[in-house]
């Protein structure tokens, strides 16, 4: 039975789910304030066993338990926390889809034939050069510096150019996607004039 046969509106859902979400969220800090007391009964217990000289052999082995089972505890969830990162946050990937859609706003902006075929070979030369990892800032500021290895800073610029004016679509075109509004332009290099 679907929530509006149950007479529940998608706003009442919606709030439903924020509401297990928050409860999620508040067992999750209570696992970690118990595991924090927990922590420190074992950091006591430790000190206790320091000071007595009965039972220290037990008391060492079961303070080694509870700690190993605290490593444990604590492994599991900051590997929790860094997944629901990721999918959080997501993963920018420069695809063909996204550069075709980036090509058809330039042409229809009237931006020049001679402009939009310069941008799409710039375009192409940092997919290939990324070959399908992750579009991060400092991928593209390694991939001018390699630029600038082999280009005059001139036509460096130009690629940073092009790359800043896709930047600024992608987040445009996405303004709720953190993967894309968490990539910074590329600062154009500096070019230096000769005195005569």
């Amino acid at each position: 039975m679907t929530p509006h046969q149950r007479g529940v509106t998608p706003k009442q859902e919606e709030n439903k789910d924020m509401k297990t979400v928050a409860i999620k969220n508040r067992e999750t800090h209570s696992e970690a304030a118990q595991s924090a007391a927990a922590l420190h009964d074992t950091k006591q217990s430790t000190h206790d066993t320091k000071q007595s000289t009965h039972g220290a052999k037990e008391s060492t082995h079961g303070t080694k338990q509870r700690m190993s089972a605290f490593v444990i505890w604590l492994t599991a969830v900051g590997s929790v926390i860094a997944a629901h990162s990721v999918l959080h946050v997501g993963v920018a990937r420069l695809t063909d889809r996204d550069i075709d859609a980036f090509l058809s706003d330039l042409k229809g902006k009237g931006r020049a034939d001679n402009t939009v075929d310069q941008y799409t070979h710039h375009m192409l030369k940092l997919q290939s050069w990324l070959d399908d990892r992750p579009v991060t800032s400092q991928r593209l500021i390694e991939w001018r510096n390699e630029l600038s290895a082999s280009y005059a800073v001139a036509s460096v610029n130009n690629f940073i150019s092009a790359v800043n004016s896709f930047i600024c679509f992608k987040k445009s075109e996405n303004s709720h996607s953190r993967a894309w509004n968490s990539i910074g332009c590329i600062p154009h290099l500096s070019v230096q004039k000769k005195i005569l």
